[in-house]
């Protein structure tokens, strides 16, 4: 049997495939109340079940980041899936370049990112709203059609620098020397993030777009119970 994986984390996971399903199928997601049972009764995490875009995307062995310096900018490539398991380790690669004092700009490559959930997206709000703060910026790079809609539809490129459609930014010409001169990145945090973490993600997610409640509200309610709860115990 698989490990058992926190319900908060579950549950974001599950909402976001079923939300990637319904964006690419053209519906939007409404009443989240079956998914939470569903989540209840289950209780281990099971994988990304949303559909692929028709851009196809290299995939990394495993989840992981590779980190380096572009020119005075932190250069982060996200190599395997976006989510509550490889987030916590970009928000401390992030924040202790922040905390150093040498960032003020930050690069997030997804040549090798097939998708990101909600907790991901949110910690890269989170992110861009710091570096925001200090004159800084986040760019997002090696953007496939799947995760340019996702951050889309979020509304998230109303924060993020995003690389155009057509694959341009002012990194083009070196994208492949930049890859090639990256380092694998461990860090000093292991395992999914906290659920005061992906609450923090979430709430993120609707500060930067008040329609984020409709989608989120029903993980913002069982994430607060639940943290409420550790609080308390």
């Amino acid at each position: 049997m698989a490990n058992k994986t926190p319900f908060s984390a579950v549950l974001t996971h599950k909402m976001t495939a079923r939300y990637h399903e319904n964006v690419f199928s053209g519906k939007r997601v409404s009443d989240e109340s079956g998914l939470i049972d569903d989540c209840l009764k289950v209780g281990y995490l099971s994988d990304f079940s949303s559909p692929m875009s028709k851009t196809s995307v290299r995939v990394a062995k495993s989840d992981s980041i590779a980190v380096g310096e572009v020119e005075g900018s932190k250069w982060v490539r996200v190599q395997g899936k976006g989510n509550f398991m490889s987030s916590p380790r970009l928000k401390e690669y992030v924040e202790g370049c922040l905390e150093s004092g040498t960032c003020e700009a930050v690069v997030v490559d997804l040549d090798t990112c097939p998708a990101m959930d909600s907790t991901f997206m949110g910690t890269l709000a989170g992110l861009a709203g710091r570096l925001m703060e200090r004159e800084g910026r986040l760019a997002i790079v090696g953007l496939s059609d799947r995760n340019r809609d996702s951050l889309v539809d979020l509304g998230l490129d109303a924060i993020l620098e995003m690389e155009n459609e057509d694959g341009a930014s002012e990194w083009s010409n070196d994208l492949e020397a930049i890859r090639n001169g990256l380092k694998d990145w461990d860090g000093a945090r292991d395992g999914a993030a906290a659920a005061e973490e992906v609450l923090e993600a979430h709430r993120k997610l609707c500060e930067v777009d008040d329609r984020n409640h409709k989608k989120f509200d029903a993980v913002l309610d069982v994430l607060e119970k639940e943290v409420s709860a550790r609080q308390a115990g």
